[in-house]
Formats: structure tokens, sequence, C-alpha cells
């Protein structure tokens, strides 16, 4: 077990720095409201969207990880079988995801 807090997967590090800056970005618009500025705000405002904006990208690309692994276990598979019951596995799982 590390005790070291800091993240060492560079996934992790584009997490923390996505989050830190939308969190960082939502305490700048709220000084700025609660100063009643209006460069804080839209300072604080485009910092929280790029955070947001960075959280969305990073986890669309693990989604999209998750989805080829899946295809790539999912061909693996089914080449294993003969025609017939490649066949009934695809409609099987055809039905199940119309199902949906």
């Amino acid at each position: 077990m590390s005790t070291d807090p800091s993240p060492t997967n560079p996934g992790d590090r584009e997490d923390a720095l996505a989050l830190g800056l939308l969190g960082g970005g939502a305490a700048v618009f709220l000084a700025g409201i609660l100063l009643g500025s209006r460069f804080l705000r839209l300072v604080g405002f485009l910092a929280g969207l790029g955070g947001g904006a960075m959280l969305a990208a990073e986890w669309m690309q693990e989604r999209e990880e998750q989805i080829e692994e899946a295809q790539e276990t999912i061909a693996e598979e089914l080449a294993g079988l003969d025609p017939v019951a490649r066949a009934q596995v695809i409609a099987n799982l055809t039905a199940d995801a119309g199902g949906d």
C-alpha cells in the first residue's frame, strides 16, 4: 500500500487537473458574485467550463476503451463458434438489445 497521495496513473492526474480546474473555477465564480466582479465571474465560469469539458473528454475516452475491449472479447468468443451457433448468439444479443 502506498501512502503517497499523488496520483501515479496519467489518467488520474488528468482527472485531478480537471477537477481542480472545475472546483477552482466554481470558487472564483462564487468570489466574483460575492465581490460583484464581472471579471472574476467570467474567469470562474470559463475555468469551470474548461474543467467540465476536460472531465467529459476523459470519461468519453474511458467509455470508448470499454466498448473496444468488449467488441474484441465478443469477436474472439464468436470466432470459436460454428456459423449456426454464431448466428444464434448474434440473434439473441440483438433481441436482448432491442428490449432495452
